[in-house]
């Protein structure tokens, strides 16, 4: 099955209309037009609805690409526009060491508008060729060398381009729980963990480190608050049993080996949002942070290991007390 979206290859400035048919109709967009000769000036909001031109051109794509497998795309040059390079222009690192050219983000984007234009034209024209990569060595803990090759500014922006349609095409193919090169996510964060190379406290060998994912761990601290603000006025004893059943059930999957410091925090907050709360309730009635804390103790279960590494979780002992794994 071949599928043309948006099959207009020469268009430089994507159209912001609608479609006539059905959202779900992937196939139909309105023709594009190129820009005039000596009038390349665009406002603020002719770039914004650019860029969302292009965002909904590979949701086209995305929307095609869910039908099922058997999709072939033959046409997506086309969506390597303007708009494209310039969402992934500042989708690039700032402080990136530049490569053979010598040319930072910030000495680009000096004549951003018109490095792009001239870009894009090389890219559709097919005369876009990339620089060699500038080499360096970096010396590891161990005393060997790790080559490093650095890319051009304008050749890492392009690639960043060509992610931008790829990932349209085979996220939607990615499972729930699919965590290795994905937007927004990291190989190294899966099951709501930060995992990370460390060394046993104890012995001094290697061991992977785990802890909790700081974003999720801010979201859940955000629903707390504004549940303990909504719970204000309900009395101490209500409030404080349903925070331990939320505090428990935290600690039932996040209590690891090697957590603690971040459980330590999460607590720590959480008994914050609760004083904050609980002086709320009246201008004159004062709770210092000690009797606070002495008030709900019994509330906050206590933070210890629930979920040891596999080698001493999996540890059996026979008769003679000898360890067997």
């Amino acid at each position: 099955m071949n599928q043309h979206v948006d099959e207009k290859s020469d268009s430089v400035v994507v159209p912001t209309k609608p479609s006539n048919k059905r959202e779900d109709s992937p196939a139909e967009t309105v023709e594009g037009r190129t820009l005039p000769e000596g009038n390349s000036d665009q406002t603020t909001a002719d770039r914004t609805q650019g860029r969302a031109s292009a965002s909904n051109g590979l949701m086209a794509v995305r929307r095609v690409a869910q039908q099922g497998k058997d999709v072939r795309f033959t046409a997506l040059l086309h969506h390597i526009n303007v708009e494209l390079l310039e969402r992934s222009y500042y989708a690039l690192k700032r402080d990136a060491a530049p490569g053979i050219d010598g040319v930072t983000w910030q000495a680009y984007g000096e004549r951003l508008e018109q490095s792009l234009l001239e870009l894009h034209e090389r890219i559709h024209k097919g005369s876009y060729r990339a620089r060699p990569a500038r080499r360096t060595i970096i010396p590891k803990p161990d005393g060997s060398e790790r080559p490093l090759s650095i890319l051009c500014l304008e050749d890492k922006l392009v690639q960043q381009a060509v992610v931008y349609v790829l990932e349209a095409i085979f996220e939607p193919a990615f499972l729930g729980f699919s965590y290795g090169f994905r937007p927004g996510r990291s190989q190294i964060d899966f099951l709501g963990f930060t995992h990370f190379c460390t060394q046993s406290r104890k012995t001094g060998r290697f061991v992977v480190g785990r802890k909790t994912i700081r974003k999720r761990m801010r979201a859940r601290l955000q629903e707390i608050k504004l549940e303990l603000r909504r719970r204000m006025h309900h009395s101490i004893l209500e409030t404080g049993m349903w925070l331990r059943r939320v505090l428990q059930g935290y600690l039932n999957y996040f209590a690891v080996s090697g957590n603690d410091h971040n459980l330590y925090a999460f607590f720590q907050q959480i008994r914050w949002y609760g004083l904050r709360a609980l002086r709320r309730r009246s201008q004159k009635a004062y709770i210092s942070w000690s009797r606070f804390v002495r008030l709900t103790n019994r509330f906050f279960p206590p933070i210890r290991l629930l979920h040891p590494h596999p080698v001493a979780r999996f540890v059996a002992r026979t008769q003679r007390r000898s360890p067997v794994r």
